[in-house]
């Protein structure tokens, strides 16, 4: 008997952690990604905060869109 279409096996990944995943590595993603991922905003959204001085890092508010960071070791 086959499995349903939609079910998801063990080894089957969702989308946004498939993402995650890839974002887990030691490489700076743009904030407005970061911001996406954690599930908080769109991407543009993201851009409009930042330029809005609502985001900060490392506790310095950033107003520069394309701003980098690392995803889980920067705050």
């Amino acid at each position: 008997m086959k499995a349903h279409p939609r079910t998801r096996g063990p080894n089957k990944m969702r989308k946004r952690e498939k993402k995650k995943a890839a974002t887990a590595q030691d490489q700076p993603l743009r904030l407005n990604r970061i911001l996406s991922l954690a599930g908080l905003c769109s991407r543009r959204q993201a851009d409009q905060w930042i330029l809005a001085g609502r985001v900060s890092v490392n506790g310095r508010v950033v107003r520069e869109v394309g701003t980098k960071a690392f995803w889980g070791r920067d705050r």
